[in-house]
């Protein structure tokens, strides 16, 4: 992939009406849009940084600075999840840039794939003489990002030389939310922690870890699951791996003399920081999964004494905690279908042979993708 590919060959070749458009993007490289009846997501090739993710009737989950269309060439995109490879935080030798090259690198667009439960998108770095001067092996690295009922992110690497290597990596998510005050990470109770902010001592965690200062930990053997605890906006954000060995947390908080400059960010990231032996030919695999219990609109009426539970039904387009995100994806559907030149929705087919469009009975339903 390089600058020159045109977004309209790209959403030819590699699109599908109402699951998957591309748009310009940072750097000269193209977004990748993927939507699905649960969410949608945007992930960045320039660097393979999964941009944005938004489940169906949430506000968007990860952070993203706003001018991250202007990330300059060679610098790393501030926020959503970028790919730290194959080193994680300071470079071993003291030199080279943090968190390794992976998330400044130009990656090739492998594939893209749907069928009736998710749409997913597969970027690809191999060695080059450029990463050869800054990490001297042979490697196919791979990242797979899927969105359907959660958002998948998995990083293969594949040692394609003859002679083993170490890396250390990690997925660094940048979780949204509204109050950081008001934000706790559940999960990590009973957890070892590794203390990195200034005058802080290590420890093990008892409790939640709530934010009342500058927090920035490292979590060793941290269980599978935990989860960012937005009390301000009454969301749960779950973050799923395949038990890797540490989990980092960090967050900020400012003096109350400043109120209006709360970072409306917490840090949950999937990391293997003990040093990961690839033996030639061989491949590892670094993955996370994240979610938001589905939300429906909020009842107005005044609560009673015993109040009997809601009756369970899908969300509906015109609920306002579904409208947003429906409004989002028909704009997608819209910009695929004027880049590909079509007059309107078009049925189409996945990989099992399941028709979606206006009549679809599938899985995915079919307002998701109308237009009109």
């Amino acid at each position: 992939m390089n600058a020159s590919y045109d977004i309209t060959m790209l959403n030819r070749d590699f699109g599908v009406p109402g699951r998957i458009a591309f748009r310009p993007g940072p750097c000269g490289e193209p977004i990748v849009v993927l939507v699905e009846e649960h969410g949608a997501c945007e992930v960045a090739i320039y660097g393979a940084n999964v941009l944005s993710y938004r489940p169906t009737g949430h506000s968007p989950v990860l952070w993203l600075a706003k001018d991250f269309m202007s990330t300059p060439d060679g610098k790393a995109i501030r926020g959503g999840i970028p790919v730290c490879w194959p080193w994680f935080g300071a470079h071993p030798d003291g030199a080279g840039t943090s968190h390794g090259f992976a998330r400044t690198a130009r990656w090739n667009l492998l594939k893209t794939d749907y069928d009736s439960y998710s749409t997913s998108v597969t970027l690809l770095l191999e060695d080059s003489a450029e990463t050869r001067a800054l990490w001297p092996h042979a490697f196919r690295l791979e990242l797979k990002v899927s969105v359907g009922a959660n958002l998948k992110v998995t990083l293969t690497t594949t040692n394609t030389g003859s002679e083993p290597f170490a890396i250390t990596e990690a997925l660094h998510s940048y979780f949204r939310v509204k109050d950081i005050r008001e934000t706790k990470v559940t999960g990590l109770d009973g957890v070892r922690y590794l203390d990195k902010a200034p005058g802080g001592a290590d420890g093990v965690q008892s409790g939640d870890i709530a934010f009342s200062a500058e927090t920035d930990r490292v979590y060793v053997g941290a269980p599978d699951e935990c989860a960012v605890d937005d009390a301000s906006t009454g969301r749960k954000i779950r973050r799923m791996a395949g038990a890797p060995p540490l989990c980092g947390t960090r967050g900020w908080t400012r003096p109350p003399a400043w109120p209006t400059s709360l970072p409306k960010t917490t840090c949950v990231l999937s990391a293997l920081k003990r040093p990961t032996p690839a033996r030639a030919q061989l491949k590892s695999r670094l993955a996370q999964r994240i979610n938001c219990p589905r939300r429906f609109a909020r009842s107005c009426s005044t609560p009673t004494a015993n109040p009997s539970p809601p009756a369970r039904r899908p969300p509906r387009a015109d609920d306002p905690a579904v409208e947003k995100p429906l409004r989002y994806a028909r704009a997608l559907v819209a910009e695929f279908l004027v880049c590909k030149g079509l007059p309107g929705p078009r049925a189409s087919r996945g990989d099992d042979g399941t028709k979606f469009g206006s009549s679809s009975k599938a899985r995915c339903s079919s307002r998701f993708f109308l237009v009109a």
